[in-house]
Order: C-alpha cells, then sequence, then structure tokens
C-alpha cells in the first residue's frame, strides 16, 4: 500500500494514516524538501517499508533500531542517517521512545545533486559532531517562524 501523503509505501503489515497523522509533531513542504518532526512512543515497531523520496534524517532524542535486510544498527541521538529512495527498512523504537527530524528530498533535486556528487546507494549513518551540527541546524531553523525562513531553506 502506498499512503501517498505520507510518500510511504508498507511491506506487509500496514499502518493507518490516522497512525501516522499522530507521529507528526510538525511537517511542512519547502522547495524540494518535505520537512518531518516525527515523536514515536516507546517500544513502537514500524512494520518494513520505503520512501518514496532520499531521506536524511538526525535522532534529536531517545533511540531506535533500524534494519535494513539482514543488518541491525542502533541509532542515538545526534546520528544523522541518509537513506536512498525505496530502500526497505523497519524500525523499533527503543524503551526511551525516539524523536527525530526528517529532510525527504523530491527526485528532481535529488537528480540535480546526482550530476555534480556521489550519493551512497545503501542506507548511510553519519556519527560526527559537524553532521549533527548540520542537522541541528537545518532543525531549528524549520522551528524558527519569521517570513524569511521559507527563503533560507529553499537555498
Amino acid at each position: 500500500m502506498r499512503c501517498e501523503s505520507y510518500r510511504l509505501r508498507f511491506d506487509g503489515r500496514i499502518l493507518s494514516d490516522q497512525d501516522i497523522i499522530g507521529l507528526h509533531a510538525m511537517e511542512r513542504e519547502v522547495g524540494s524538501f518535505y520537512l518531518t518532526e516525527s515523536c514515536y512512543p516507546p517500544r513502537m515497531n514500524i512494520p518494513k517499508h520505503s520512501h518514496q523520496n532520499a531521506s536524511l534524517y538526525l535522532i534529536l532524542n531517545g533511540s531506535m533500531t533500524e534494519r535494513c535486510g539482514n543488518v541491525a544498527r542502533e541509532r542515538e541521538p545526534s546520528n544523522l542517517v541518509f537513506t536512498p529512495p525505496e530502500e526497505l527498512h523497519s524500525n523499533q523504537i527503543r524503551s526511551s521512545g525516539c524523536r527525530l527530524f526528517m529532510i525527504e528530498t523530491k527526485a528532481r533535486w535529488l537528480a540535480s545533486v546526482k550530476e555534480y556528487s556521489c550519493l551512497p546507494d545503501s542506507t548511510s549513518h553519519f556519527n560526527s559532531t559537524l553532521a549533527a551540527s548540520l542537522g541541528r541546524r537545518a532543525y531549528n531553523e524549520v522551528c524558527q517562524s519569521d517570513s524569511f525562513r521559507p527563503l533560507l531553506l529553499k537555498r
């Protein structure tokens, strides 16, 4: 099933639109990006799914285990993770719950980036102070509400 409004495709068990809506604390579309802050309750299991768009997400607090095929990776605060479009994965939220900020890129933006640089073919984890700082900075920009923020984010 594809949930068009949330750009998701589930493989097997499906979360309802109502379940998904309840997880989003903030969602905006700015230029070539979808920006979403999601809050997951403790021990929630998100079944196998893929995202239509490439995404970059930052764990703001809490943690989860992300499973891609047979590989399970722990995602902790300040982890920045890139996921290519249509990468099938599942998530198990840990006992502390999890809050994350996700930036999804529309296909036309991703195509323009690929002309000038190389992007990973599979999920990639960036656990550096610089990567976390850049993710946090983008999140803080989105949380500010003034008339110039959309212009800064579109650049």
